[in-house]
């Protein structure tokens, strides 16, 4: 069985409801059955949107470190429960190539539907910087996948509201943003929802969506458990 590497803390709360699938989804009966993990929870990373948006420094050095702090702890898994940093994924994997390294979007992507060939009509949701960097769409080409993707500029207010809720541990306030925004989303005919910001499945249960979540959090969950016990 190979060990996981976590590369955490963006935030807190995101990183314990990965951790938290991970443990529930391996099939195991005893502690030995479990998946070996190193993490690295660091929450002193740069903020990511802001480095992006060029208003703050890179996170890049700190999550390169964080990486390698994993492999030298004998990870050969690695995954990082936060969208938004896999902006620097390429130049990560470069810094690491003694591991496998797992792409949130990827997984996510994988978990859709496929059906008689028409497109799917999908809404991404995410931190505003998610869904500019285009890590989803790139996904989607990457997987040959044929994707109607909806506008969600109109929401983005809510989502960004809801994510920052959860941030601040204001849950009740989270669902009900988050609701605001999948009531429009299916008004606007998206049939797929992916939550692609790892604060959002933590409310998943919550919410009344009326269309088929993704939780990008418990499908990266699925693939490192595939990775380490299967591959």
């Amino acid at each position: 069985m190979k060990t996981l590497g976590i590369i955490g803390g963006m935030g807190p709360l995101a990183t314990h409801d990965f951790y938290r699938k991970l443990i529930e989804l391996t099939p195991a009966a005893e502690d030995a059955q479990h998946i070996p993990v190193v993490m690295v929870a660091n929450t002193l990373i740069p903020n990511r949107i802001a480095a992006w948006e060029g208003r703050g420094p890179s996170p890049l050095p700190a999550l390169i470190t964080a990486a390698r702090q994993c492999v030298e702890s004998g990870a050969r898994v690695l995954a990082m429960p936060c969208n938004t940093a896999h902006f620097w994924f390429e130049d990560m994997a470069r810094a690491v190539p003694q591991a496998r390294f797992l792409h949130i979007a990827d997984e996510a992507l994988r978990a859709c539907p496929r059906g008689d060939g028409l497109p799917l009509r999908l809404a991404l949701t995410g931190t505003h910087a998610t869904v500019a960097m285009g890590l989803y769409q790139s996904a989607a080409v990457r997987l040959g996948m044929n994707v109607q993707w909806i506008d969600v500029t109109g929401v983005q207010a809510s989502v960004t509201a809801a994510i920052a809720s959860v941030k601040a541990g204001r849950i009740e306030r989270a669902v009900a943003e988050y609701q605001r925004a999948l009531d429009v989303l299916r008004s606007a005919g998206a049939k797929t929802v992916v939550m692609g910001c790892t604060e959002l499945p933590v409310i998943a249960g919550s919410v009344r969506s009326g269309v088929l979540l993704i939780d990008a959090t418990e499908t990266l969950a699925r693939a490192c458990i595939a990775a380490c016990m299967n591959d």
